[in-house]
């Protein structure tokens, strides 16, 4: 169920915008930059605090891919037994 979270909460709006952008649903494109920008609004802490670029606000939605990705990946490598690999120990 983490992944459908992860997808619906960060992905789900993004991909949502971008599809239907040119579609007649004003309301429904208005929900989903509201949510984008309550995205980006709440990484801002995070990007002040380690005072990087201002670009990163718009990394949030790929990061969380490439999250849910590994997550994907470490939860096959449990379920079919194999572990996972770092610096050529199993575990």
């Amino acid at each position: 169920f983490s992944i459908l979270g992860m997808f619906i909460i960060y992905l789900f709006p993004l991909l949502s915008v971008m599809l239907s952008l040119n579609d007649n649903y004003n309301f429904f494109i208005f929900l989903n930059f509201l949510t984008l920008i309550l995205i980006v609004g709440s990484f801002i802490p995070t990007v002040l605090f380690y005072k990087i670029s201002f670009i990163y606000f718009f990394s949030l939605p790929l990061s969380s891919f490439f999250y849910m990705m590994m997550t994907i990946n470490s939860a096959l490598n449990y379920y079919l037994r194999r572990g996972n690999m770092w610096k050529g120990r199993r575990y």
